[in-house]
């Protein structure tokens, strides 16, 4: 064999060296990759469910913060008819006294 031939059988043996290294690279990579995409589709289910349970928890929590919230707007309203009719029989009182004081002198 020729040094131009036995150069050139170097050279290629040596880049198939370099590409076997580069798949071999290339297969670590993926396998890396396809064990987090792995943990991740078995774990997403659990994460995904605890999700909807919060959801399911705070929607809860709203609901019975709106309720709450109707009840005391509700009683705010009663409050200020229950001032209204008290300021009336206050007035009707003082009347009362008022007309009774004058009936008795």
């Amino acid at each position: 064999m020729s040094t131009a031939a036995t150069a050139a059988t170097a050279e290629e043996r040596d880049d198939a060296v370099r590409q076997a290294q580069g798949v071999a690279g290339l297969k670590s990579r993926l396998k890396v990759l396809t064990d987090i995409a792995e943990e991740k589709v078995y774990t997403f289910p659990d994460e995904l469910a605890q999700e909807q349970a919060r959801s399911a928890m705070l929607t809860t929590q709203l609901t019975t913060a709106t309720l709450i919230q109707g009840s005391a707007t509700t009683l705010q309203s009663e409050l200020g008819q229950e001032r209204v009719r008290t300021t009336d029989l206050s007035a009707q009182l003082t009347t009362a006294t008022f007309s009774h004081a004058v009936a008795s002198s």
